[in-house]
């Protein structure tokens, strides 16, 4: 049919690509965090990649930049403000 398969090792490499990317931002604010607390260089995390034949493609970014439109502003709004009262991570000293 022609279709792109990836092939395992293809994928291997994917996978450590995931394991030691780094990000200048991540992807979304989450719970209390402030959208400002994107931008921290850091390891990647949260992140889903597509391969699709020799190829791959990092997909939440674009899709965390894009929800509020296919989510709704008030749907965004509301889903925060229920992340901040349920993130029970912990508080660095210094904001206490």
């Amino acid at each position: 049919m022609g279709l792109p398969v990836s092939k395992a090792d293809f994928v291997g490499l994917a996978l450590v690509h995931a394991a030691t990317a780094r990000q200048e931002r991540r992807v979304q604010a989450y719970g209390t965090e402030q959208e400002a607390d994107v931008w921290t260089t850091e390891r990647w995390n949260g992140r889903v990649i597509l391969t699709l034949g020799d190829r791959y493609t990092e997909l939440e970014e674009p899709i965390a930049d894009l929800r509020p439109f296919w989510f709704g502003e008030e749907n965004l709004h509301f889903t925060r403000l229920q992340q901040a009262a349920t993130d029970f991570r912990a508080v660095p000293a210094a904001d206490r």
